[in-house]
C-alpha cells in the first residue's frame, strides 16, 4: 500500500538545518553510499515510498538519479525533497543528499 500524494499524510521535513549543521551533514555523507536509485520512470509512488522508508531508518541518505542532464537532475532532486518531504542538503552530479531528522527515541 502506497501513501497518497497528499502532504498531510507525510511526516514533516522538520526544521531546516543551519549552515553549520549542513556542513556537518555533508561531512557525515562522505562515509555513506547511495542506497536508492531513481530510474528513468522518475518519481513513482514506489520510489517515494522507498525514500520515506529509508529516511524513517536513517536520517541522512544518498539517492542516485539516472539522469544525464545536470539541470534535470537538480529539478528531480528538488521535486523528490518536496514530495517526500525532506531537506535537500546538496546535489553533486547524479547524487542527492537528503536529510530528515529522526524523532527522539522514547524510553
Amino acid at each position: 500500500m502506497f501513501m497518497s500524494d497528499s502532504p498531510a499524510e507525510w511526516k514533516d521535513a522538520g526544521p531546516t538545518p543551519s549552515a553549520s549543521e549542513k556542513r556537518e551533514l555533508r561531512s557525515r555523507a562522505n562515509r555513506i553510499k547511495a542506497r536508492l536509485i531513481v530510474g528513468r520512470k522518475r518519481l513513482t509512488e514506489a520510489v517515494l515510498a522507498e525514500v520515506r522508508k529509508e529516511l524513517d531508518r536513517n536520517e541522512l541518505i544518498k539517492v542516485r538519479m539516472d539522469e544525464d542532464d545536470a539541470a534535470e537532475a537538480e529539478r528531480l532532486a528538488h521535486e523528490l525533497a518536496e514530495r517526500v518531504p525532506c531537506h535537500l542538503i546538496q546535489r553533486i552530479g547524479r547524487v542527492a543528499l537528503l536529510f530528515r531528522q529522526l524523532p527522539p527515541v522514547q524510553p
